[in-house]
C-alpha cells in the first residue's frame, strides 16, 4: 500500500510540473504555430572549396523583428550581407539576401578567386559564421 501512495505521489508531481511547464512552452509560438525567435543558423552546400568555387549559403531564423508571444506575425530580415573573411584579408562582401516570410534565406555566392588556402569564414548577418576550408589548388 506505501507502494501505491508513492507511486501516485510521484504521478500527482510530475502532472503539476508538466502543467506549470506547458504554458510557458506555448509562449514560444505564435498564436499561428510559427517557430520561436531562436537565433539564426548558417549551413553551406560545402565546407571545402576551391578559391573561386560557388557554394549555396542556407540560412534559418533571420528575423529583423520577433514577435513570438501572439502579438503579430515575425518580420523577416532584409538585405541580410553574406560577408567572406580570412585572417590574411580583409572581409569581402559576396552578396546580400532577404530572408522569407518565415525566416530562412538561400543563396549561391561565389567565393573569391583571391582567397588564400586555409580556414576562413563566411558572416551572414550581424554576427553568424560558419568555417569554410579553401583547398589548395
Amino acid at each position: 500500500m506505501k507502494r501505491t501512495t508513492k507511486l501516485t505521489r510521484s504521478t500527482g508531481a510530475l502532472l503539476l510540473v508538466g502543467a506549470l511547464i506547458l504554458p510557458i512552452l506555448s509562449a514560444c509560438t505564435t498564436s499561428t504555430g510559427a517557430p520561436s525567435c531562436a537565433a539564426p543558423t548558417v549551413t553551406l552546400s560545402s565546407s571545402r572549396v576551391h578559391a573561386g568555387d560557388s557554394v549555396t549559403v542556407t540560412g534559418q531564423n533571420f528575423i529583423q523583428e520577433c514577435l513570438d508571444t501572439g502579438q503579430g506575425t515575425s518580420t523577416p530580415a532584409k538585405q541580410i550581407a553574406i560577408v567572406f573573411d580570412e585572417p590574411s584579408a580583409s572581409a569581402v562582401t559576396l552578396s546580400t539576401a532577404d530572408a522569407d516570410s518565415k525566416g530562412r534565406l538561400e543563396t549561391t555566392v561565389k567565393i573569391p578567386n583571391a582567397a588564400a588556402t586555409g580556414t576562413a569564414r563566411i558572416r551572414v548577418g550581424a554576427d553568424t559564421t560558419v568555417s569554410i576550408q579553401i583547398l589548395d589548388g
